[in-house]
């Protein structure tokens, strides 16, 4: 009923107050302080954008793939030129932490990581934070990234608290609204790497303006302001009945 509304222009006041509602959810959600860039685009749009603000052609990137979704991280950075190593696993067997450390030291250096948290193609969920800190053990500094589209709101995600670079989420999940909005939050050391100006050639997908635009409660693009006023309504009932746990 929220998106079936009247629709304000997004330069208003009103549309401002519902852009601050929607980043005050999303913060919870996400579990972090810092700015949600809300895209007007699938999940995979996001990816894309974690992926495009975060590396550069050339930079090696571990993959756990155990399934379609985890595939699609390979199909992205191999898009954008990375050097992909990918640990293939059989539908269903959940990879532990040892043996993508292990991975991770056989093929240094490595500079990123992707995880996918639940593989939907396959209904396995991935213990992120139990191998973030197993490859962390090993090298300190790898960027972290995880297609969470499916477990935020849905099962245990802590951006901040696990250093988690960035952290991919979209609408039409566990925030049950349409798809067409797609999230992607980052710890703030994740921030810091996304000012980074030798990274990937970006535009739409460029993290930094969306952080900006987010000061001034704006998106820096015309957004969809209907999945917007659904998402804020969304937001509302999941708080009415005892927010994100």
């Amino acid at each position: 009923r929220a998106s079936a509304g009247p629709v304000p222009y997004h330069r208003t006041l009103e549309f401002a107050a519902c852009f601050d509602r929607v980043q005050v959810g999303l913060q919870a959600a996400f579990r972090t302080k810092g700015p949600v860039a809300v895209l007007t685009t699938s999940g995979t749009g996001a990816m894309e954008a974690a992926l495009a603000n975060l590396f550069v052609s050339g930079d090696r990137v571990v993959v756990v793939a155990g399934g379609k979704f985890g595939a699609r991280w390979v199909e992205i950075g191999t898009a954008y030129g990375l050097d992909v190593v990918e640990l293939i696993a059989d539908p269903g067997h959940l990879i532990s932490p040892g043996e993508v450390a292990a991975l991770v030291e056989r093929s240094a250096p490595v500079r990123g990581l992707f995880l996918t948290a639940s593989e939907t193609s396959t209904g396995t969920i991935c213990d992120v934070h139990a191998i973030v800190d197993a490859v962390r053990g090993l090298v300190p500094e790898i960027v972290t990234v995880v297609d969470a589209i499916t477990s935020v709101g849905a099962l245990p995600i802590a951006t901040d608290d696990w250093g988690l670079e960035a952290v991919v989420g979209g609408a039409q999940k566990a925030f049950m609204v349409p798809p067409g909005l797609a999230f992607v939050a980052c710890s703030p050391r994740g921030w810091e790497l996304v000012q980074n100006k030798s990274v990937t050639p970006r535009y739409y997908l460029d993290l930094r303006k969306y952080a900006a635009a987010a000061e001034k409660s704006q998106t820096p693009f015309t957004p969809g302001i209907s999945l917007f006023l659904a998402l804020e309504a969304s937001l509302n009932a999941i708080d009415e009945a005892g927010g994100i746990r």
